[in-house]
Protein backbone atom coordinates (compact mmCIF):
# COMPACT_ATOMS: atom_id res chain seq x y z
CA UNK A 1 0.00 0.00 0.00
CA UNK A 2 1.40 3.36 -0.71
CA UNK A 3 1.53 6.45 1.60
CA UNK A 4 -1.19 8.48 -0.40
CA UNK A 5 -3.92 4.84 -0.40
CA UNK A 6 -3.08 4.79 3.34
CA UNK A 7 -3.95 8.59 3.88
CA UNK A 8 -6.96 7.64 2.12
CA UNK A 9 -8.06 4.51 4.06
CA UNK A 10 -7.26 6.97 7.25
CA UNK A 11 -9.65 9.54 6.09
CA UNK A 12 -12.35 7.35 5.32
CA UNK A 13 -11.88 5.66 9.13
CA UNK A 14 -12.60 9.11 10.47
CA UNK A 15 -15.63 9.30 8.54
CA UNK A 16 -16.89 5.44 9.27
CA UNK A 17 -20.21 6.11 11.52
CA UNK A 18 -21.42 8.58 8.75
CA UNK A 19 -20.59 6.44 5.64
CA UNK A 20 -22.54 3.24 7.51
CA UNK A 21 -24.99 5.97 8.82
CA UNK A 22 -25.43 6.19 4.79
CA UNK A 23 -25.49 2.86 3.87
CA UNK A 24 -27.53 1.64 6.47
CA UNK A 25 -30.56 4.28 5.45
CA UNK A 26 -29.94 3.10 1.73
CA UNK A 27 -30.75 -0.34 3.17
CA UNK A 28 -33.93 1.07 4.51
CA UNK A 29 -35.37 2.52 1.50
CA UNK A 30 -34.70 -0.78 -0.53
CA UNK A 31 -36.19 -2.65 2.44
CA UNK A 32 -39.21 -0.34 2.50
CA UNK A 33 -40.00 -1.55 -0.83
CA UNK A 34 -38.90 -4.66 -1.53
CA UNK A 35 -38.61 -6.46 2.62
CA UNK A 36 -42.32 -7.36 2.20
CA UNK A 37 -42.49 -8.87 -1.40
CA UNK A 38 -43.28 -12.82 -0.87
CA UNK A 39 -40.01 -14.78 -2.41
CA UNK A 40 -37.85 -11.75 -2.33
CA UNK A 41 -34.64 -12.16 0.66
CA UNK A 42 -32.69 -9.41 1.47
CA UNK A 43 -29.20 -8.86 3.45
CA UNK A 44 -29.91 -10.22 7.47
CA UNK A 45 -28.59 -8.89 10.20
CA UNK A 46 -27.97 -11.19 13.13
CA UNK A 47 -28.62 -10.49 16.72
CA UNK A 48 -25.82 -9.22 18.17
CA UNK A 49 -24.37 -8.05 15.05
CA UNK A 50 -24.09 -4.25 13.42
CA UNK A 51 -24.42 -4.86 9.31
CA UNK A 52 -22.75 -2.39 7.23
CA UNK A 53 -24.89 -3.04 4.01
CA UNK A 54 -21.59 -2.24 2.21
CA UNK A 55 -23.46 -4.64 -0.92
CA UNK A 56 -27.50 -4.36 -1.21
CA UNK A 57 -28.29 -8.38 -2.04
CA UNK A 58 -31.32 -9.95 -3.23
CA UNK A 59 -31.74 -13.51 -3.05
CA UNK A 60 -34.62 -14.61 -4.68
CA UNK A 61 -36.48 -17.56 -4.31
CA UNK A 62 -36.48 -20.53 -7.07
CA UNK A 63 -40.35 -19.89 -7.99
CA UNK A 64 -38.77 -16.82 -9.87
CA UNK A 65 -36.96 -19.25 -12.16
CA UNK A 66 -34.07 -16.34 -12.27
CA UNK A 67 -31.18 -16.18 -14.67
CA UNK A 68 -28.98 -13.65 -12.80
CA UNK A 69 -27.04 -12.62 -15.69
CA UNK A 70 -30.07 -11.87 -17.85
CA UNK A 71 -31.79 -10.22 -15.21
CA UNK A 72 -28.92 -8.08 -14.52
CA UNK A 73 -28.93 -7.30 -18.35
CA UNK A 74 -32.66 -6.16 -18.17
CA UNK A 75 -31.80 -4.02 -15.73
CA UNK A 76 -28.28 -2.29 -17.50
CA UNK A 77 -31.03 -2.03 -20.83
CA UNK A 78 -33.19 0.38 -18.06
CA UNK A 79 -30.26 2.28 -17.26
CA UNK A 80 -29.51 0.12 -13.63
CA UNK A 81 -26.45 -1.44 -12.86
CA UNK A 82 -26.41 -4.57 -10.91
CA UNK A 83 -23.89 -7.12 -9.84
CA UNK A 84 -23.98 -10.64 -9.61
CA UNK A 85 -23.92 -11.71 -6.00
CA UNK A 86 -20.31 -13.59 -5.25
CA UNK A 87 -19.79 -16.95 -6.89
CA UNK A 88 -18.79 -20.31 -4.51
CA UNK A 89 -15.16 -19.66 -4.61
CA UNK A 90 -14.49 -23.45 -5.92
CA UNK A 91 -16.28 -23.04 -8.66
CA UNK A 92 -13.70 -20.19 -10.31
CA UNK A 93 -10.90 -21.41 -12.69
CA UNK A 94 -7.89 -19.84 -10.50
CA UNK A 95 -8.81 -21.66 -7.61
CA UNK A 96 -9.74 -25.17 -9.26
CA UNK A 97 -10.45 -27.24 -5.83
CA UNK A 98 -13.24 -29.03 -5.71
CA UNK A 99 -15.76 -27.84 -2.71
CA UNK A 100 -18.69 -29.69 -0.83
CA UNK A 101 -20.60 -26.03 -0.67
CA UNK A 102 -24.29 -26.34 -1.58
CA UNK A 103 -25.58 -22.97 0.04
CA UNK A 104 -23.30 -21.56 -2.02
CA UNK A 105 -24.07 -23.36 -5.50
CA UNK A 106 -27.60 -22.86 -4.16
CA UNK A 107 -27.39 -18.85 -3.66
CA UNK A 108 -25.34 -17.61 -6.10
CA UNK A 109 -27.42 -18.21 -9.48
CA UNK A 110 -30.46 -16.04 -8.06
CA UNK A 111 -28.78 -13.33 -6.26
CA UNK A 112 -27.81 -10.19 -7.01
CA UNK A 113 -26.44 -7.13 -6.03
CA UNK A 114 -28.58 -3.70 -6.41
CA UNK A 115 -27.22 0.03 -6.54
CA UNK A 116 -26.31 1.07 -3.24
CA UNK A 117 -23.53 3.60 -3.89
CA UNK A 118 -22.59 5.89 -1.05
CA UNK A 119 -24.87 9.50 -3.12
CA UNK A 120 -27.79 6.82 -4.09
CA UNK A 121 -30.78 9.28 -3.78
CA UNK A 122 -34.29 7.16 -2.87
CA UNK A 123 -36.15 8.33 -5.82
CA UNK A 124 -32.99 6.13 -7.19
CA UNK A 125 -33.76 3.25 -5.09
CA UNK A 126 -37.56 3.41 -6.28
CA UNK A 127 -36.89 3.37 -9.93
CA UNK A 128 -34.74 0.22 -9.20
CA UNK A 129 -36.89 -1.41 -6.75
CA UNK A 130 -40.11 -0.43 -9.28
CA UNK A 131 -38.18 -1.95 -12.71
CA UNK A 132 -36.60 -4.99 -10.66
CA UNK A 133 -40.80 -6.05 -9.63
CA UNK A 134 -41.64 -5.42 -13.42
CA UNK A 135 -38.91 -7.31 -14.69
CA UNK A 136 -40.21 -10.44 -12.05
CA UNK A 137 -43.45 -10.02 -13.25
CA UNK A 138 -44.38 -8.66 -9.28
CA UNK A 139 -45.77 -5.07 -10.45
Amino acid sequence: MSNFQAACGIAQLLRIEELIAKKREIFSWYKKRLGGIKGIELNTEAPGTKNTYWMMTVVFDKKFNLDKLKTINDLEKLGIQARPFFYPVSSLPAVNVPADTPVAFDLSPRSINLPCFHDIKEEEVDYVCTKLLYILGES
